[in-house]
């Protein structure tokens, strides 16, 4: 199976569907940045929307007139039609990441003290995911998965997808990933990752805590969407990829923090990092390999030792088209001092509009990108590469120590990033540029 890609950072196949990253929409459509996300609409002929397209993203009138499957609800406050957010916005179930309801006949429901039996529906739910699971048909192929604990028998994976019969959604009941929480546990012999994925699966994961398991977090070999979730404090990697079949692995909007190796380690197929965070892991932050990367709007900070391989990206053998690296923030990342700390590339790339600071070998003066990398309109510690826009200065960030990296006034990243960049959307959804240009980094901080 292959991943329709439907988040916004990619061109939208219909209309009512998030715009790209780049407010990109197919022909005879617009980006509506009115939006929540950016929709494309249909166009008239002068470029405005069209106001009697069903699908255009307009207004709406006590709850209804919301006719668009990406697009199903009436906001209370603006009056605008969007995508639902949680599950009691609908009658039965929110697939959050493209915002549209799912029939709850087409659910299966688990509840942490439920009793595994029947069907699994939203008066009865069953208790285990490997229930559930037995429950997918053609037609029922999304896991609500309601808050509490949820742990295999010692020694076995808690979610385990092998079912390659189409695209299957595993989803809290918001976008909030607090309230459901997945771990997994040895049993002496076996110590396994909390979330396996199985080859040729196309699976959506959304809005969960995975952590505290005894290893990794997450093993994939099949197409697979991370989306609104925290991975924490896993005695493994947080997302361990290696998809024989050059499957893609997109996480979005995640929190992946305090696992005892790698953040993330993704190898084969195209990758895709936007906005998300990757805090201090112990093995490094993002290593990628043979990937089509795409890494854009995120945090890679505090990962690694001064015995690591590396410390914030590492990128090997792209030897396909060049990466996108664009409005992230890396600092603070350490590494052995052998290896560079920032981003390391053995491959010839650009990094673009993104804050490079205090990342460290152990050695003065340490470089923050590889001699591989050209670097542009970026805000360096010290010395800043050659390159156009580049700069040094203070990225006055709110405060590191509790991981906000929100820029304060104070900072040297307003307004200088590329005036030609095209990401409209910061780490907080936050539509670009705020200000009289866009912010460096991963934020753009309101005028």
């Amino acid at each position: 199976m292959t991943l329709l890609l439907v988040g916004c950072y990619h061109v939208a196949p219909a209309v009512g569907l998030p715009c790209s990253e780049s407010g990109q929409c197919p022909a005879e459509q617009i980006c509506d940045f009115g939006a929540t996300p950016p929709t494309c609409a249909s166009m008239l002929a002068d470029g405005g929307l069209d106001p009697d397209a069903p699908d255009a993203t307009l207004g709406c009138v006590n709850g209804g007139g919301c006719t668009a499957a990406t697009q199903p609800i009436c906001d209370p406050v603006d009056h605008v039609c969007r995508g639902c957010v949680a599950d009691s916005e609908c009658s039965g179930a929110c697939s959050e990441f493209d915002g549209q309801c799912v029939p709850s006949g087409q659910a299966i429901y688990l509840s942490s003290i439920g009793t595994d039996g029947g069907n699994c529906t939203e008066t009865a739910p069953c208790k285990t995911l490997a229930f559930g699971l037995t429950q997918l048909t053609s037609n029922r192929r999304m896991i609500v998965v309601g808050d509490g604990i949820y742990a295999a028998p010692n020694g076995t994976v808690t979610l385990n997808i092998t079912n390659t019969g189409g695209r299957i959604i595993v989803s809290g009941t918001d976008r909030a990933p607090a309230g459901a929480d997945l771990t997994a546990a040895s049993n002496g012999l076996n110590n396994p990752a909390i979330v396996q994925i199985g080859n040729n699966t196309d699976v959506v994961i959304e809005g969960l805590t995975l952590r505290n398991g005894g290893n990794d977090a997450v093993r994939n070999d099949g197409t697979l969407l991370l989306s609104r979730l925290v991975i924490r404090s896993n005695n493994g990697r947080g997302v361990s990829s290696n998809p024989s079949n050059q499957a893609a692995l997109h996480i979005w909007d995640c929190r992946i923090a305090d696992n005892k190796n790698e953040g993330i380690n993704a190898q084969n197929g195209p990758f895709e990092l936007l906005r998300s965070q990757v805090l201090r892991n112990e093995g490094g932050g993002v290593a990628l390999q043979r990937s089509l990367a795409t890494l854009v709007g995120s945090i890679v900070s505090g990962n690694g030792t001064l015995n690591s391989n590396y410390g914030g990206l590492s990128l090997r053998n792209i030897d396909q088209q060049p990466p996108t690296l664009a409005f992230l923030t890396i600092g603070d990342n350490l590494a052995s001092g052998a290896n560079i700390s920032g981003l390391q590339s053995d491959t010839s790339l650009t990094v673009s509009s993104s804050i490079l600071v205090d990342n460290s070998n152990g050695v003065p003066g340490t470089a923050q990108v590889s001699a591989g990398v050209t670097a542009t309109y970026s805000l360096f510690s010290g010395t800043p590469p050659i390159g156009t826009g580049n700069l040094t200065g203070a990225p006055g960030f709110v405060d590191v120590t509790l991981d906000d990296f929100h820029l304060t006034a104070a900072s040297a990243a307003l307004d200088v990033a590329d005036p030609a960049g095209t990401v409209r959307l910061d780490l907080d959804g936050d539509l670009r540029p705020l200000g009289a240009g866009f912010d460096i980094g991963a934020d753009e901080l309101p005028p």
